[in-house]
């Protein structure tokens, strides 16, 4: 009886974990896909892949998950770029498109140009 109650249990926490990282996946591809309308260029595959999960400390010390997705875009239809996205904790932290020799970043809704992330959290 014990076992069937830790399967149940583990069960339940396994669904859990699977459909909370579904819902943030769902939020990365309609972020990229709204950043991408933002600045002119087009979301490819219209999909996003997890590339990092880790827990983090915020600025008040206190954990929290920090995802990083990546998903590809191209501004001329040929050419395939590298995109972005990172959510720290429950909120969208950033949105980066990588381009060769001139990285732009979009953060919370503002595009500016020639900055990096602020962590080196989602790079390779």
């Amino acid at each position: 009886m014990l076992g069937i109650t830790f399967l149940l249990i583990f069960g339940a926490v396994a669904y859990g974990l699977w459909a909370n990282t579904m819902q943030f996946r769902e939020r990365a591809v309609r972020a990229s896909g709204a950043a991408c309308r933002d600045v002119g260029v087009q979301l490819l595959d219209q999909t996003v892949a997890l590339r990092r999960w880790r827990l983090r400390r915020d600025a008040n010390g206190r954990v929290q998950a920090q995802r990083a997705y990546t998903f590809e875009y191209s501004g001329d239809g040929v050419n395939r770029c590298v995109g972005r996205v990172l959510f720290s904790g429950k909120r969208l932290d950033h949105i980066c498109f990588e381009q060769p020799g001139r990285p732009m970043l979009l953060h919370c809704g503002r595009v500016v140009e020639g900055e990096r992330p602020r962590q080196a959290a989602i790079e390779e």
